[in-house]
């Protein structure tokens, strides 16, 4: 009996063998055709699925193989993309197909070189196919530098294959460049009156559009036409979550870009609109994070560099961010806003002559920009070059004659060059312009010229303006300290307390005053207050710590304070130098070692804090580690 009920096991096992085989051997070709379905339809999830499957039932499936490095390659996922590619070519699947989708990796992956050494003298035997590969080829010139072979390889292609749509909107690139969008968006009108349904062609008239500002809203429908043609065209979104945040609509941006996380999650373009995002609503040290993450995907990619760059100017790490530029600027040294950037950069770090030398070439090619104009301007005026100022500051009014700021900083330049007229030019300014630029300035130039009264007068024209705001008493206060008058000083610095509570200049002066008149308490009781107030208030929680280590509270009661400003402000690298120091001064090295270490790596190129951590590591006895870390400063 027993060995019957074998018999039956046995016979049972052969036939479900039999039969998944059977099924296995015939579920490949329908897997296949299911996910072409869902690619046709733009459903890539579903047909990565499919075609992963297929690839299981059968390793050796070409087919598979190539449909699945082509999805791979629409989801951005480029690493295995290429493998899978390459493995379907080594299954005989036809070069026609494979060898133009590698190539666009190659373009991708910014191997611009490898790309025309590999590619650029393969012939095909489909007419359009080669024709693809032309376009990739060509591509890859352009981004090399070499625009010349570029345009000529689009135009032989053109010869052979007039219709083929990537080399027409290669053509329209170029002639962006040369005649204009307007007659780059005749040739790209030209491709959909004969190809409506290319995707591609709405994103570049988007593009010329968009890029041209000739019409927002007409880019804007551009891009959705090319989305209803392609749903998963990340480009495409892109451009829109771009065109919403130029508009400043971030909550619009955010759900779109929800849409395209779904449907690209490992895309590289993805993260980096993320980054976008993070950086345009405030929030970058979430955007450097990001950054971080892209940067090793992607290395010394323009578009990338240049907001990583921005990233660290918002997060006020001038040191990262120029490196950043300097790179950016190596890599493509035409760049107009990488070189605004940098001079902007190199002015705040207080290096004018830096930012002249930067803005040099576009200067010499005789550039109408404003922004630069407006940067030269500053630089001179800060190297005491007061006529080659106050000449860029009137070529610039020229162009805009109803800017404020342009029309201030030439009566600055007058007020340097010792023109009392300047005052005069000021006070017409401040009483014509609703804003405050004007009336700032006055007030800066009237305590620069020691004329106090003046400078009370153009307080009470700001007053006008900001009536419930604290600044017009703040400036009273200071200059009442100028007087060496600290009863009415601070009169007026508890009058801008009154309409700003939390107003850390006024609360840090009146401080400042307790302990002048040796009151050290009641200084501490202001900072506590305004802490209840407002319990991130760095300005605050520095203040206080500095007061209390004066006072003699314990290391870790200043510590605690510290680590909370730092909490407050996690890109802040001069509180994460006060943190090192605080253990420095106290003699606790270890702890000096732990804080360098925590702020090298939110700040990792900061010479302050490398300078800390030298320090910190020889007073541990880490000889070796400090040699290496004074070498990197």
């Amino acid at each position: 009996m027993a060995s019957r009920a074998k018999f039956h096991f046995s016979c049972l096992l052969m036939a479900l063998c039999t039969l998944l085989c059977a099924c296995g051997s015939g579920s490949e070709p329908k897997l296949v055709a299911d996910a072409k379905v869902a690619l046709d339809k733009g459903d890539l999830k579903t047909a990565a699925v499919l075609l992963k499957s297929a690839i299981q039932v059968q390793p050796n499936s070409a087919q598979a193989r190539f449909l699945f490095g082509k999805v791979l390659l629409r989801a951005g996922d480029i690493s295995v993309a290429e493998v899978e590619l390459r493995k379907a070519l080594e299954l005989k699947y036809p070069e026609d197909d494979v060898v133009p989708l590698l190539a666009t990796i190659g373009l991708v992956r910014q191997k611009y070189a490898l790309v025309i050494r590999d590619f650029s003298g393969k012939t095909l035997t489909n007419p359009a196919r080669q024709a693809d590969l032309n376009a990739a080829v060509a591509s890859a010139y352009e981004y090399s530098g070499q625009h010349d072979a570029a345009v000529a390889l689009v135009a032989l292609g053109l010869k052979a294959a007039p219709d083929n749509i990537p080399l027409q909107l290669a053509h329209a690139r170029y002639t962006a460049e040369t005649g204009g969008a307007a007659e780059a968006l005749k040739v790209v009108d030209s491709v959909l009156k004969k190809s409506p349904e290319s995707a591609e062609a709405w994103r570049l008239r988007g593009d010329l559009l968009g890029l041209s500002k000739l019409n927002p809203t007409e880019a804007l429908a551009a891009y959705r036409k090319a989305l209803e043609i392609q749903p998963d065209n990340i480009y495409a979104m892109s451009r829109i979550i771009s065109i919403q945040l130029a508009n400043h609509n971030i909550a619009a941006a955010q759900q779109e870009f929800s849409i395209l996380a779904k449907l690209h999650p490992l895309n590289p373009q993805t993260r980096f609109v993320e980054a976008t995002i993070a950086l345009a609503s405030g929030k970058p040290a979430s955007a450097r994070e990001l950054m971080g993450l892209l940067m090793s995907q992607i290395k010394d990619n323009p578009l990338v560099l240049q907001l990583a760059a921005a990233t660290e100017l918002q997060l006020n790490s001038l040191v990262q961010a120029e490196v950043y530029l300097v790179k950016l600027t190596s890599i493509d040294p035409n760049s107009l806003e990488a070189r605004q950037m940098l001079a902007f950069v190199r002015l705040r770090r207080g290096d004018s002559n830096g930012a002249l030398q930067i803005l040099r070439p576009l200067l010499d090619a005789g550039t109408t920009d404003s922004e630069v104009l407006t940067l030269a301007a500053q630089a001179h005026l800060a190297n005491g070059n007061n006529k080659e100022a106050e000449a860029f500051f009137t070529r610039i009014l020229e162009r805009k004659p109803d800017d404020v700021k342009i029309q201030t900083s030439l009566a600055l330049t007058h007020f340097a060059n010792g023109d009392k007229a300047a005052f005069v030019e000021l006070l017409a300014i401040a009483r014509n312009d609703k804003g405050t630029v004007a009336d700032l300035a006055l007030i800066s130039a009237r305590l620069k010229s020691g004329d106090l009264g003046g400078a009370l007068n153009a307080i009470d024209g700001l007053e006008k303006k900001m009536p419930a705001m604290a600044l017009p008493f703040e400036l009273r206060g200071r200059i009442s300290l100028l007087r060496h008058d600290s009863s009415s000083a601070r009169m007026n610095f508890e009058k801008a307390l009154s309409h700003d509570p939390v107003y850390f200049p006024s609360v840090s002066a009146l401080a400042r005053l307790d302990v002048a008149e040796r009151n050290p308490e009641a200084a501490q009781a202001r900072y506590e207050a305004l802490l209840k107030l407002d319990p991130k208030n760095v300005g605050a929680l520095v203040a206080l710590a500095g007061l209390r280590a004066k006072l003699g509270a314990n290391a870790t009661d200043v510590a605690q304070l510290l680590s909370r400003a730092v909490e407050a402000s996690p890109s802040d690298p001069a509180i994460r130098l006060l943190q090192v120091e605080h253990w420095l001064y106290r003699g606790q090295i270890k702890q000096a070692v732990d804080a360098a270490q925590v702020a090298l790596a939110a700040n990792p190129n900061d010479p302050l804090l490398l300078d800390a951590m030298g320090r910190a590591q020889m007073a541990n006895n880490q000889v070796t580690q400090a040699l290496a870390t004074f070498g990197k400063l």
